[in-house]
């Protein structure tokens, strides 16, 4: 799959990376504390690091020349573009191949679009505290339903070039596989919780 672009929402990896980087402070403050950083400690927050980075910074969406990647917590699917019938973007991203069959995107779920800049009316007492017009709402560029008509757009583009002759058409092809790098990060942070407990 030839990568073109790697979608992944900014709360989530603020979130993730926020703590974090909370989980290397309180180590760094533990190390150099009174005690120094017991084993057990340790063990703790670096299994805490592990799941948030499983968690919150790896599942994001692919949208690439071949198709749609999905990379979530446990598993990762890969579609080439004629599997993609119909997207969803109701509580998260989902998309469907014709037979009914769906796949959903932790890495993408459903904003509110946000009233940044908005001039708010009536009311309120100068404080913001008016209304917003639906034409000044923007929306979050990595929401669902953005998404959603950015990968609508992606298929006509490369339904377009098939039709044109500028690209051979691709087979139907649905590739599901574990996730490793996950897997083995949330295997790893049990193994540092049992440890813990065990120390």
């Amino acid at each position: 799959m030839n990568v073109r672009r790697v979608v992944r929402q900014g709360s989530s990896l603020a979130i993730g990376w926020g703590l974090i980087g909370l989980c290397v402070l309180l180590g760094v403050l533990f190390a150099f504390g009174r005690g120094g950083l017991d084993v057990e400690s340790g063990c703790f927050l670096l299994a805490v690091a592990l799941i948030l980075w499983a968690v919150f910074v790896r599942p994001c969406l692919i949208l690439a020349t071949g198709g749609v990647g999905l990379h979530n917590i446990v598993r990762d699917v890969d579609l080439t573009w004629p599997v993609v019938d119909l997207i969803e973007s109701r509580w998260n991203l989902k998309i469907f191949a014709a037979d009914g069959r769906g796949w959903g995107s932790w890495a993408i779920t459903t904003q509110r679009p946000s009233a940044r800049g908005a001039v708010r009316s009536g009311g309120g007492s100068g404080l913001g505290l008016g209304r917003v017009a639906a034409e000044d709402l923007r929306e979050a560029p990595a929401s669902s339903s953005a998404m959603a008509r950015t990968i609508q757009s992606a298929k006509e583009d490369y339904e377009r070039a098939v039709r044109q002759g500028q690209l051979a058409p691709q087979e139907e092809q649905v590739r599901i596989r574990p996730a490793w790098p996950s897997i083995i990060a949330l295997a790893a942070a049990v193994v540092l919780i049992v440890v813990g407990i065990l120390s």
